[in-house]
């Protein structure tokens, strides 16, 4: 079925840059969704740490963004100073985190 230059591939409406080729998308992969999840819990569940030990230990939120600046100020330091001392685990958890990156984004 066509209408105007596309195609109805059955999963939407998909057209194509090169040669006016109308395809259908591709398909999600079934263990992208668990993936991406666990990822999130992973990389977020040092945050939440974080937030819950300040409002526990302060009482609220007072100090919160000042707490938050010291530990990003921490974090760059301490990698600074493990490129510096071990350059190859630092480019080895700058791999990881790249292919964290593109997985989130695909």
């Amino acid at each position: 079925m066509t209408f105007e230059g596309r195609r109805y591939g059955g999963t939407g409406w998909v057209r194509s840059r090169s040669l006016g080729i109308v395809s259908r998308a591709p398909r999600p992969l079934a263990w992208i969704v668990p993936v991406k999840a666990a990822l999130v819990v992973f990389l977020g569940a040092p945050a939440v740490r974080f937030i819950v030990v300040h409002v526990w230990t302060h009482s609220g939120f007072d100090g919160f963004g000042a707490a938050v600046g010291n530990q990003v100020g921490e974090r760059i330091l301490a990698w600074g100073q493990l490129a510096a001392a071990d350059p190859h685990r630092a480019l080895l958890y700058l791999g990881f985190f790249g292919d964290v990156s593109r997985l989130m984004h695909w």
